[in-house]
């Protein structure tokens, strides 16, 4: 999830503090978010969906788990 929301972010044009300020969060979430401190909770995950214009719900899991998920597949 890290690269995809600084990735995503970056391409939309927006910085840490433009996004903090859509959700009303720090931009210090922000950060925590993407360096994977801690991760939003399911209702700015819904959020940030719609701001990031992504419909599928795997662009918030961590790669790795991405990964694991289509190899037993």
């Amino acid at each position: 999830m890290r690269t995809k929301m600084i990735d995503r972010r970056k391409e939309l044009g927006y910085s840490q503090q433009d996004i903090a300020d859509l959700l009303n969060v720090t931009r210090s979430a922000i950060s925590g978010w993407e360096i994977g401190r801690n991760e939003p909770d399911l209702s700015t995950i819904i959020k940030l969906k719609t701001i990031y214009k992504v419909k599928d719900d795997s662009f918030f899991l961590e790669d790795n788990v991405t990964n694991r998920d289509n190899k037993t597949a």
